[in-house]
């Protein structure tokens, strides 16, 4: 199992308001030299953490990813995830190709339909529903991955019509850099059987995960690998972690129709004292996870030490 780390744009998770910038950025190298295989950076026009009819400080998505790919050599960096409202596919095809041929294979596609109305409409942007921005990332992804792969593309959909588009230079990464599918919906999981290379997968406990891959591998009819991201928080005291999950509670909530509790919070994370934060990573490894991406609480102390303590590349046995 591999290990991913979410950065912080927007004074998320604990990290601090200001100096955006910097922290991002420091946190980004220090990430590559600890050995992480991926980051991962939220993409939002509107501060998400502080939620509708609040304003806040939040980095654009796309250009903090280049500007950290371009500090590091080794560590692929990704959107968690880039939100198809923002972006026509084809320029954000040329994007990622473009990237990718700079950083030489370390960037990635995961596109999912955005779930922040009032950020879409206060920036121009069109809101539909759930099932009708779904449709649209799932011919935008299809319409990406062949841009990539193809000499001539012609497409005339629900949503995106293309007429003898091309792309050149073609991506470094080959056939086409990784496609990531989030998202649980009927239409995510046509997504991943139709495109996907992982399914991306949000705060669920292991035995869940497991049951999830074996599914999607079924319903595809060939291997799909799994990741999953969840909050870590560990090496504190019990009040000190309960007062961090209710933080990252008070930053989600707003986000759900159905608002989790705080007992969703400690269940389908990683959160506790360190022993039982490493029978958790175990646990997703066994369950079929091939790739963990960790949302640290505060952010850069909590990479630190999970790189520390429970990644196996650190010498302790996860």
């Amino acid at each position: 199992m591999d290990y991913g780390v979410r950065l912080t744009i927007q004074g998320e998770m604990g990290a601090p308001g200001s100096q955006l910038a910097d922290y991002a950025m420091t946190m980004g190298m220090r990430a590559d030299e600890l050995g992480y295989a991926t980051a991962w950076i939220p993409d939002h026009l509107n501060n998400a953490r502080v939620g509708p009819g609040q304003k806040g400080p939040s980095l654009e998505c796309f250009t903090s990813i280049a500007a950290i790919l371009m500090k590091t050599s080794r560590i692929t960096i990704g959107p968690h995830v880039y939100c198809n409202t923002f972006r026509n596919p084809a320029l954000l095809a040329k994007m990622i190709a473009t990237l990718d041929e700079f950083s030489k294979g370390r960037t990635l596609l995961s596109l999912g339909g955005g779930w922040f109305e009032e950020e879409a409409v206060s920036q121009g942007f069109s809101w539909d529903a759930h099932d009708p921005r779904m449709h649209a990332v799932k011919e935008a992804t299809a319409l990406i991955k062949r841009l990539w792969t193809e000499d001539n593309v012609t497409f005339a959909g629900e949503y995106y019509r293309y007429k003898d588009a091309y792309q050149l230079p073609k991506p470094y990464s080959k056939p086409h850099p990784p496609i990531w599918t989030p998202g649980e919906s009927a239409i995510a999981r046509e997504i991943v059987c139709q495109s996907g290379d992982y399914w991306l997968i949000y705060s669920k406990p292991p035995e869940v995960m497991a049951k999830l891959k074996d599914s999607i591998i079924k319903q595809a009819g060939r291997d799909i690998k799994l990741a999953a991201s969840a909050v870590f928080i560990s090496d504190y005291d019990d009040d000190k972690m309960l007062s961090l999950a209710k933080n990252f509670l008070k930053e989600r909530e707003h986000r759900f129709k159905v608002k989790p509790t705080l007992e969703n919070i400690l269940s389908h994370n990683i959160i506790g004292d360190l022993a039982t934060c490493r029978k958790q990573v175990k646990a997703y490894a066994e369950a079929g996870v091939d790739h963990l991406i960790i949302q640290p609480m505060p952010p850069k102390e909590g990479m630190e030490l999970f790189a520390a303590e429970i990644m196996p590349r650190a010498g302790v046995t996860a």
